[in-house]
């Protein structure tokens, strides 16, 4: 459950998404319903696609980056605890965006029933390997130490 208004979340989570999606297919997209359609693939961006909860895990583990900082200085670690929310945003964006560029070649394979399958299955993979991803660059530059695991 999120307390965020509905034209926050659409404003914030759902269309810069889609654009950044439309974008790359090149085809439009109606702003007013968040819908584009791409290789005959018609896609709708609502509330339940613009990935809020993986918003607040990644403020989770940047939260956590920063606050193994706070042990090199205390400035170093108020201006990281700073740049969780702005970072993990652009994080969700990009990868959100990802996830809608890979459903339409995706979804055109599948049959209509399978589509909420799909949509889940390929939501988890590019959400839990962003996340991977995220988690080992931050390991490799020391973010997060070793004896934290």
């Amino acid at each position: 459950m999120s307390f965020a208004p509905d034209g926050f979340v659409r404003a914030a989570f759902c269309l810069p998404p889609a654009r950044a999606a439309t974008f790359y297919y090149g085809v439009p997209l109606c702003a007013e319903t968040v819908t584009f359609a791409a290789h005959g693939v018609a896609m709708e961006v609502t509330r339940e696609c613009a990935a809020l909860d993986f918003f607040s895990i990644v403020c989770g583990l940047l939260a956590a980056a920063a606050f193994s900082l706070r042990g090199e200085s205390r400035a170093a670690g108020i201006a990281a605890v700073a740049v969780v929310p702005p970072a993990a945003y652009l994080v969700t964006l990009a990868a959100n965006s990802l996830r809608l560029i890979v459903l339409v070649p995706i979804d055109f394979a599948f049959p209509r029933s399978a589509v909420p399958a799909v949509h889940l299955a390929v939501g988890a993979s590019v959400f839990l390997g962003v996340f991977a991803s995220l988690f080992f660059v931050l390991r490799h530059f020391r973010c997060i130490p070793t004896e934290a695991l």
